[in-house]
């Protein structure tokens, strides 16, 4: 992200590609954890075969995927803050969006891929899909996305917004982690409770 020859606020490929793949590094993780908690309430022992392999795999690659989604949507909540604080327009990758457009495609994103994220679990896992499971995957995700936009805009209206790659990783990486640190827990345990 940086300021584009016409001064507008600007988010570059590489920026959204950050941002998913931390935030999907970070869905993976909870998933996988979540499995691992799963595991071990049925039996008190954990890779014993009452969750198999597929399912391991399966549940921690659709946490990568719903999380990149995610992702998108913080990314996109960063730019809109930041131009907000800057007092300039969005650019993503050299087109111009409207706060409400980024939100749109932000949240819209993180829909589809919690549900894509849910097909992946229930493909490699080898478990019955159920439409409304789906259903509410998908729901999850826009509200999932819908949080990491708005905290999204918080850290970036506050000015706590990373800059392009080039100029400081480390900010663009501690703002994905502290913003997932608030959204991917939340997912842990209405995935634990259900």
């Amino acid at each position: 992200m940086y300021s584009d020859p016409s001064g507008n606020f600007a988010i570059t490929l590489t920026a959204i590609l950050i941002g998913m793949g931390i935030s999907a590094a970070l869905g993976a993780g909870v998933s996988l954890g979540t499995t691992l908690y799963q595991d071990y309430q049925d039996d008190g022992q954990i890779f014993n075969g009452s969750i198999g392999v597929g399912e391991y795999f399966g549940n921690t690659l659709g946490g990568a995927v719903a999380g990149a989604g995610i992702g998108v949507a913080t990314v996109l909540g960063m730019g809109v803050g930041a131009a907000i604080l800057g007092g300039t327009v969005l650019t993503v990758i050299g087109t111009s969006l409207s706060f409400g457009a980024a939100f749109y495609i932000g949240v819209g994103t993180a829909a589809v891929a919690g549900g894509l994220g849910y097909l992946t679990e229930t493909f490699f896992s080898g478990k019955q899909l159920s439409y409304e499971d789906l259903a509410a995957e998908t729901a999850l995700g826009a509200f999932y996305g819908g949080i990491g936009f708005i905290a999204g805009i918080a850290g970036g209206a506050t000015g706590f917004r990373p800059l392009s790659l080039t100029k400081n990783f480390s900010q663009i990486a501690m703002r994905t982690i502290i913003e997932g640190i608030f959204i991917w827990p939340m997912k842990g345990i209405i995935t634990t409770l259900r």
